[in-house]
């Protein structure tokens, strides 16, 4: 009745595989907010790489044909909107346009890479996943070229907080030439289980989603379906947060070099791009891993709170923390993995088993993504603030400016 959260996987399970073997082809830039503008005519062809199984099919409706289907937004918070053929044929005419299908995993790296060195405009279509890897094969063939992204997912986090949550916003920014630098984060682990680099533009999560995707896998080849699974797995790691947990020790080191070390068993770890006071992509480009514990974690009434569209995580997860931390490189050893060292994570919605200590490195300006030269977001899309769940979280709320409020854990209901 109420998990359409952001658990939803768009490939499944992630195992040790080339599908985003991304190596070291995310290269630091220079960052700085926008790129220097390539002026409209500068772009003469644009190749729309799509993803045709992402969101269920609904990358091939938002780039070929504008239908009652084609809508924009997150959840159940949607709109009608335009198709990006039509809103390209409406705004850049003289553009020649070709579009391109995947047919395997790993293959938008490939199809980036040949049409970037041809000297084409890369546009990514599908989910987090399918732009990871356009970005990958567009750094490979001319690291800094510009690219674009049509968001076609279910909750379109990182679109809608980069302004570009529409088919019809690529094309306007294709239309005036603007860019900016976004950073990503890549991943590895100590046996190297999750391939070379796999990397993240949204969010890596530890805790809450992992379980909800692991009972939507589960529910996949048996009686109750991926959608009570993943309904299932949500319930029972908030309702048991002492049960469904990791216990790790995280080594946070800052770009300054200043280390810092937490250990806990940790219910929920969001680890992003995006600055944890108001959810917008950080202007410097910094690297943000909040996370609660198990004694912290807010109960039902308030986590339903949190995840009513437009869900809160889009306003930021300063208040749904207690603690949040700004980090170049962070450490996660599990000390609760299984007898081969094996735990799971997601990496931008998609279940990832690693084994022993994972290193997430944040990379500022890995790639040059057309958005709105300010990467403002709708109004509509994020919500007034909710109160804090902890009194870690309201002092986190109030190092960022924020102005008092109550502490609102929620109520037990067991």
């Amino acid at each position: 009745f109420f998990f359409f959260f952001f658990f939803q996987a768009e490939d499944g399970i992630r195992d040790a595989q080339e599908s985003r073997g991304l190596g070291d082809v995310y290269k630091r830039q220079e960052y700085g907010g926008p790129h220097a503008a390539m002026a409209c005519h500068d772009v003469k062809r644009v190749c729309v790489i799509v993803n045709p199984i992402s969101g269920g099919g609904k990358a091939r409706t938002l780039v070929l044909e504008t239908d009652e289907t084609t809508v924009c937004g997150t959840g159940k918070f949607v709109r009608p909107t335009t198709c990006f053929l039509d809103a390209m044929q409406e705004m850049n005419p003289t553009i020649e346009i070709k579009v391109v299908h995947t047919e395997h995993s790993g293959h938008a790296i490939e199809l980036a890479e040949t049409h970037t060195r041809e000297g084409w405009v890369v546009v990514a279509a599908g989910g987090d996943g399918t732009l990871c890897e356009m970005i990958a094969g567009v750094t490979r063939a001319k690291p800094g070229a510009l690219c674009g992204f049509v968001s076609a997912g279910s909750f379109n986090f990182f679109a809608i907080c980069s302004g570009i949550e529409s088919p019809l916003k690529v094309a306007q920014c294709i239309k005036a030439g603007s860019t900016n630098a976004i950073s990503m984060r890549t991943l590895r682990d100590a046996q190297g289980t999750i391939g070379e680099g796999l990397g993240s533009v949204e969010s890596v999560q530890i805790g809450v989603s992992v379980t909800a995707i692991q009972w939507q896998t589960w529910g996949r080849s048996n009686f109750i379906g991926p959608v009570v699974g993943l309904k299932l797995g949500a319930l029972l790691s908030v309702l048991f947060p002492s049960k469904f947990y990791l216990h790790a020790r995280m080594t946070v080191t800052r770009g300054d070099g200043h280390v810092e070390i937490r250990e806990s068993r940790f219910s929920w770890i969001i680890i992003t791009g995006r600055h944890p006071f108001n959810g917008a992509q950080d202007s410097e480009g910094t690297g943000w891993v909040s996370f609660i514990d198990t004694q912290n974690a807010c109960w039902l009434p308030r986590f339903l709170k949190t995840i009513d569209d437009p869900i809160e995580f889009l306003g930021g997860t300063a208040r749904m923390m207690q603690e949040t931390l700004p980090f170049d490189k962070l450490e996660i050893e599990p000390l609760n993995a299984d007898e081969n060292g094996i735990w799971p994570l997601t990496c931008d919605g998609e279940l990832v088993r690693c084994t022993g200590t994972v290193t997430i490195q944040n990379s500022k300006g890995a790639a040059t993504l057309l958005t709105p030269e300010t990467m403002g977001r709708d109004p509509a899309f994020v919500r007034p603030p909710l109160n804090p769940v902890c009194q870690g979280a309201l002092d986190t709320h109030l190092a960022f400016g924020g102005e008092p409020m109550p502490i609102e854990r929620g109520c037990s209901i067991m």
